[in-house]
């Protein structure tokens, strides 16, 4: 083995951690990267004023408030997901 493989060895162990198997309702599989990955691509508060977090938080609280069903139904659906997965072993 030389350097190269080693390299690309690792970085193929790397993207597999990076990443996860999501099945849609309708049992189409597609990779989309993990909770982790997407956390940390898509904290965007860094570069926002202290007012404008808190707007943003005030914004959230009061969608979440209005959109309760929504909610129920997503975590609904979230649980259907991942009793699939469990059963799938993924």
């Amino acid at each position: 083995m030389d350097f190269l493989e080693l390299i690309e060895e690792e970085l193929e162990q790397l993207d597999e951690a990076s990443t996860r198997i999501q099945i849609s309702h309708n049992r189409k599989k597609k990779r989309v990267a993990t909770r982790a990955v997407q956390k940390r691509r898509g904290n965007k508060t860094r570069n926002m004023t202290r007012a404008a977090r808190k707007r943003a938080a005030k914004k959230a609280a009061r969608t979440r408030k209005r959109d309760v069903s929504g909610q129920r139904k997503a975590t609904r659906r979230r649980k259907k997901a991942m009793k699939i997965r469990r059963q799938r072993g993924l």
